[in-house]
């Protein structure tokens, strides 16, 4: 256990000798002298726990040595001693910031033991009381700067924070990365003319780092010999100097105040290290959230350019399909208008040729239509419509083919009727496209055809489900059938269920292959939103 120090000063020898006897008796150790002007030296030059000194004295008073104790030892505690105990001399005593006020003669040495004792842990109870006082806006600041994700703006409020908490003329923050040689300014705030003059920073730091972190020294303290030096050189009057390592890289915290400030406590320094771990980890978020940003950054433009691939190979591919589309009934309109022109055919040659030319002719313009809808569908107001309405519209305008094909139609609804927000005549398109693959898809069935339809409800959405007893849709083809151009059929375009997939998206829903109920054939399914009754 550490042992108290007491400089005793008095200018009665005897009263000095008196109180050493009594405070050595009690595992205190003393330094006693009866010269006021030379219990000012002993200040400067060694570290004091508590300051026993007369008010009345020749030269220098006691309220003159509480002020240097104050300035060179903040720490110290200070009990006077006095033989005029008025109300005006303990009022006065308090004022200046003495811990304790006890009056000579002593009647027992117990009394001086107990006021010396009682003065340390009045100091202690101020200095706990100044740190409490001390940490609860570093809470409010904590918090502000865990929230500050950019590292430049982050590391002004950190400045300005240190500066605002301990009212010091220089701040400084430093950084050195691990495996680099040299330590790298962050930020600054506020001028010392002597630093600038000298730039003696980097020599704290040197020092601070041998001597072990953290550091705190006062000029008029008896400290470090090389660090007063420096101070003086530098003509400042406190320095405290903190140092954090985060991931091996060093960060360091260094605060000063100019020849005239005030000197620092222990207190400003712990409170000087919480502050600076916070303020290390809110840094090292900060460097966390900017990588994360720039890999965020890098990925959106990886996705950027891969948009942009896929567009380009998109649009390939639909050039290329539109190329074959367009090629195809051109080639044969040229041959047979070639053929036709020719000399040596006869004209009921020429008139099958032509014939052919314009019906590859049609064949072309209805692809060209057909593309013109996928690619820029009509846009029209929606209004309240029966899905069986809709349906049924297209099975009657199906009906003669379906019959000569003999293809019977079973139908099974839900009631009551389904109530949709639609453009009637989008959706007729997308269930005749429906109606027509199936018919198409039975046409070499040998055995009876069968088309059903199927229409129910579930929660806020209607199901039309289109299965045929057909072959069904080839394997490995069950999510290409939606794109453009991608045709079952050797004479289809390959665009009727790409628009019908447009038309159902538009309108909220969705439109899929599904497993069929009835038979091995094609199933699909439209799934579109309820209108609420």
């Amino acid at each position: 256990m550490a042992v108290d120090r007491v400089l005793i000063v008095d200018d009665e020898h005897g009263i000095a000798r008196l109180c050493q006897h009594f405070l050595e008796s009690a595992s205190f150790q003393t330094v006693i002298t009866t010269d006021s002007r030379a219990a000012l030296d002993l200040l400067q030059q060694q570290k004091f726990d508590l300051l026993l000194t007369d008010i009345q004295m020749p030269a220098v008073d006691g309220f003159q040595l509480l002020e240097a104790a104050r300035q060179y030892q903040p720490e110290m505690a200070v009990l006077f001693m006095t033989a005029f105990g008025t109300v005006e001399i303990a009022i006065r005593a308090l004022r200046h910031g003495a811990d304790g006020l006890i009056l000579k003669p002593f009647g027992k040495g117990a009394e001086l033991i107990e006021a010396s004792r009682q003065a340390l842990l009045d100091k202690k109870q101020k200095r706990d009381a100044a740190r409490l006082l001390a940490l609860r806006p570093l809470f409010d600041i904590s918090e502000t700067l865990i929230f500050e994700t950019n590292l430049h703006a982050l590391v002004k409020l950190i400045l300005d924070a240190v500066n605002n908490l301990f009212q010091v003329d220089y701040v400084s923050i430093f950084q050195k990365k691990n495996g680099e040689g040299g330590w790298a300014l962050l930020g600054k705030k506020g001028e010392l003319s002597g630093w600038n003059e000298t730039g003696i920073e980097k020599d704290l730091i040197g020092l601070a780092m041998k001597e072990g972190i953290p550091v705190l020294v006062n000029r008029s303290s008896p400290d470090n010999a090389e660090f007063q030096e420096l101070l003086e050189r530098a003509d400042t009057s406190a320095v405290m100097i903190t140092a954090m390592n985060r991931n091996q890289d060093w960060f360091v915290v260094m605060v000063a105040r100019g020849p005239e400030g005030p000197a620092f406590s222990e207190s400003d320094l712990e409170t000087l290290v919480i502050l600076a771990r916070q303020a290390v980890v809110a840094m090292e978020n900060a460097n966390l959230y900017s990588d994360l940003r720039s890999y965020v950054q890098k990925i959106e433009e990886s996705q950027r350019v891969l948009i942009q691939v896929e567009k380009m190979a998109a649009l390939g591919r639909v050039m290329a399909s539109v190329a074959h589309e367009v090629s195809n009934p051109l080639q044969s309109v040229q041959n047979c208008l070639h053929l036709a022109n020719h000399p040596d055919v006869p004209p009921e040659k020429k008139t099958y040729y032509f014939e052919l030319a314009q019906s590859e002719l049609d064949r072309l313009g209805k692809t060209v239509r057909q593309m013109l809808d996928f690619y820029r569908p009509a846009g029209s107001e929606k209004v309240k419509t029966s899905v069986e309405i809709l349906v049924d519209r297209v099975i009657k305008l199906l009906q003669p083919q379906l019959d000569q094909r003999g293809i019977q139609v079973e139908k099974t609804y839900d009631v009551p009727e389904h109530i949709i927000l639609a453009v009637p005549d989008q959706l007729q398109q997308v269930f005749f496209n429906l109606l027509l693959n199936a018919y198409d898809a039975m046409e070499k069935c040998d055995n009876q055809k069968y088309l059903w339809v199927e229409i129910y409800s579930e929660e806020d959405q209607v199901h039309i489900r289109v299965e045929d007893n057909g072959p069904g849709i080839p394997e490995g083809m069950d999510q290409d059938v939606f794109e453009p151009f991608v045709s079952t059929k050797q004479s289809g375009t390959g665009l009727g269920l790409a628009i019908s997939y447009g038309i159902v998206q538009a309108h909220g829903g969705s439109l899929r292959i599904v497993e069929p109920r009835h038979a091995k054939g094609a199933c699909l399914e439209v799934t579109l939103p309820l209108e609420a009754r």
